[in-house]
């Protein structure tokens, strides 16, 4: 799977953080990483000044 566009990731980060849950970003982080099954190879993505993606 692709990583997803900011867009997409944006109801399940609103979503997490409305149910009270950690608003840490490493605790946001893991959750769209399972949310969205990411794979290393999706992580490792950059974008076009090398970057990470993700």
């Amino acid at each position: 799977m692709a990583v997803p566009s900011h867009q997409e990731m944006l109801l399940p980060i609103l979503q997490y953080l409305q149910s009270g849950q950690s608003e840490k970003v490493r605790c946001v982080a893991e959750m769209i990483k399972k949310h969205f099954s990411l794979t290393p190879e999706d992580l490792a993505e950059t974008i076009s000044n090398n970057m990470p993606r993700y």
